[in-house]
């Protein structure tokens, strides 16, 4: 007869409830992005020439998504506060692509 191999955190009631919430958080984001992935990619299509860029200002958007996700309020629609990030994405990528354009004429 084994006995249970017991953790740390095994009797600890709030490690136990933090783990349960972590857990559904990304379940949650999860799903949330799922829901949302084509619409947000037709959004950056029509604001990107570029393939390449697309898939990088999605990825961004996804990654972006995951990491503030805990910060979600509920104060917005989900939808909003996530075209909200693609939306910053695309701001942030327009700056550094105006950069590049302007050092480039420089050294022209």
């Amino acid at each position: 007869m084994s006995t249970p191999r017991h953790t740390a955190f095994s009797s600890d009631k709030s490690h136990s409830t933090y783990s349960t919430v972590v857990k559904t958080n990304r379940l949650s984001v999860y799903t949330v992005i799922k829901q949302n992935i084509t619409d947000i990619r037709r959004y950056l299509e029509e604001n990107i020439r570029d393939k390449g860029e697309v898939e990088k200002a999605v990825k961004a958007t996804l990654l972006e998504t995951i990491r503030l996700y805990h910060n979600f309020t509920g104060e917005v629609p989900i939808r909003t506060w996530l075209f909200n990030i693609a939306c910053q994405i695309l701001e942030n990528g327009s700056r550094r692509n105006a950069k590049i354009t302007a050092n480039q004429n420089k050294m022209s």
